[in-house]
């Protein structure tokens, strides 16, 4: 049976840790050996990540827009050419607002959603109708056919 472990804040381990204290540091501050620091701070590993998580989530939402023209998180792809005009042409005219306000998130997010708009728009126009008779291979062989016939003509008895 092995000795009891010594009595550290582990929460306050785990902060110092997710600021980016080294083992050396917090072993000093807690008046313990840096191998005993390194061993808890190896334990509570999988804390620090929650807690560095925990304050990129806050982060986000503290950035978030507060704007009462709220942001669609997704642009949805079954909407008409024109409905997906006026999305891009709102979400730019709310880029445009929230760049002028200095909310930069804010901005960028609509920039996103006027740029998912513009891709989903160009997804849903229909491919223009193409002449057949304009394609390359086709020009060529009506090119080809023409001076077939030109030549049966002027070679042709009838033709003279």
């Amino acid at each position: 049976m092995g000795r009891k472990k010594l009595a550290l804040d582990d929460e306050l381990i785990v902060a110092r840790m997710a600021q980016g204290w080294t083992a050396a540091e917090m072993a000093k501050e807690q008046g313990v050996s840096t191998s005993t620091m390194v061993r808890r701070a190896q334990a509570l590993k999988g804390r620090v990540r929650e807690v560095k998580v925990a304050a990129v989530k806050a982060r986000r939402e503290a950035a978030a827009p507060e704007s009462s023209d709220a942001m669609p998180c997704d642009v949805p792809t079954d909407l008409t050419l024109e409905d997906y005009d006026r999305l891009i042409e709102r979400a730019t005219r709310n880029s445009k607002e929230a760049e002028d306000a200095d909310e930069h998130a804010a901005a960028q997010g609509w920039a996103r959603v006027a740029l998912a708009a513009m891709t989903e728009r160009r997804k849903a126009t229909p491919p223009p109708k193409t002449d057949p008779n304009e394609l390359p291979d086709m020009v060529a062989a009506a090119r080809r056919a023409r001076e077939t016939l030109h030549k049966l003509v002027m070679t042709s008895p009838e033709g003279e």
